[in-house]
């Protein structure tokens, strides 16, 4: 998705790893950092956005289709142009334990498919790569700009663009927990863009 290297050269950096970051149904299970934390890198330029993770799990398991991929081991990733809308929400995994893939669980503008195409769906206008090393995983996926939201949608000086991402971690009967870096924003379902963090800042050069 981008070249050996370029990841070195100014991206924006998060660590996901703390307690306070984790939620779902069985809290208790969750040993901490081993267990699963990740790094998440994001780039952008005029044509895309960019999202890297690298994942630790002590447990890797993904058996499931890509749109269910959220049921296993995987990212969910919030990308949003509008504070007052719901943003547009991907799954990463490998679909089906073997297939790298994309899958929008939803798109803003177009909820529910109101705005007259499918809102779900196979996601092929970006590009994913994913490789598992041992205990880790690395994901890498691109997203057009004008691709993210219903209608299109380009970035401009001084705009905030809205991201938060999700691990889902399974350790063998589906998923039991998930560590998100903007406070259950996918997690709970709402997948709102106001929830989301403004991750972003085009700058005004730009």
């Amino acid at each position: 998705v981008i070249s050996d290297g370029e990841w070195d050269v100014g991206p924006m950096a998060l660590r996901i790893d703390k307690k306070e970051q984790l939620f779902g149904p069985k809290l208790d299970k969750w040993s901490g950092a081993d267990d699963a934390s990740m790094d998440v890198y994001l780039k952008y330029d005029n044509e895309k956005f960019y999202v890297a993770a690298i994942v630790k799990d002590d447990v890797y398991r993904q058996i499931n289709p890509y749109d269910k991929m959220w049921n296993g081991d995987s990212l969910q990733v919030l990308i949003g142009f509008d504070p007052a809308d719901t943003g547009t929400q991907y799954g990463i995994g490998l679909a089906d334990g073997v297939t790298p893939s994309v899958y929008r669980n939803m798109q803003e503008d177009n909820l529910g498919g109101f705005g007259g195409e499918d809102a779900k769906g196979l996601y092929t206008d970006g590009e994913v790569a994913i490789k598992r090393n041992g205990e880790y995983t690395v994901y890498e996926a691109s997203f057009p700009w004008d691709k993210i939201k219903y209608g299109g949608g380009q970035i401009m000086p001084g705009q905030k663009i809205a991201f938060s991402i999700i691990y889902n971690d399974d350790d063998g009967e589906n998923r039991e927990n998930w560590i998100e870096y903007a406070n259950n924003c996918i997690g709970s379902g709402a997948n709102r863009n106001a929830e989301a963090v403004s991750a972003l800042l085009i700058p005004s050069g730009m």
